[in-house]
């Protein structure tokens, strides 16, 4: 009888540890996704930009080559809406990143236009760095 309450500690001792951390990992996922989205919609190409590595890549293309894109619909567009909704993530064991997996929502207007709305699956590899995430590959579909 001595055993059940030992047992019991035991594994309750060892799974606090894990769900704080969790919870913790979790947080900051969500603090970089919201503060992505939100210089995302400033429109910030320059700060945005910040968001990804050197060699990051965006749908197997090379993010630094996609600029100009990005530039353009900025220019065109009037208002911008975005978030992620965050799913998943994981810890890739191989090179220590993380990779999350989400749903997200976009809702604009170009000037002088109607609202549209677009939503679909995303999904990140982060790498941490100081405190922070860099992207290393981002994916999604309309």
């Amino acid at each position: 009888m001595v055993k059940k309450p030992i047992i019991f500690m035991t594994f309750f001792i060892l799974v606090l540890p894990l769900v704080g951390g969790a919870e913790d990992q979790t947080n900051r996922l969500r603090s970089f996704i919201s503060h992505y989205c939100e210089t995302y919609e400033s429109k910030d190409l320059k700060k945005f930009a910040t968001f990804f590595s050197s060699d990051a890549t965006e749908n197997d293309m090379p993010f630094n080559r996609l600029l100009p894109k990005y530039s353009r619909n900025m220019e065109m567009t009037e208002s911008f809406y975005y978030w992620i909704e965050l799913l998943a993530y994981s810890l890739q064991p191989d090179t220590g990143n993380v990779k999350i997996k989400g749903k997200y929502f976009t809702k604009f207007r170009f000037h002088e236009g109607t609202w549209k709305k677009n939503s679909g699956n995303i999904s990140m590899e982060l790498k941490d760095i100081d405190e922070s995430y860099v992207i290393i590959r981002l994916d999604y579909d309309d």
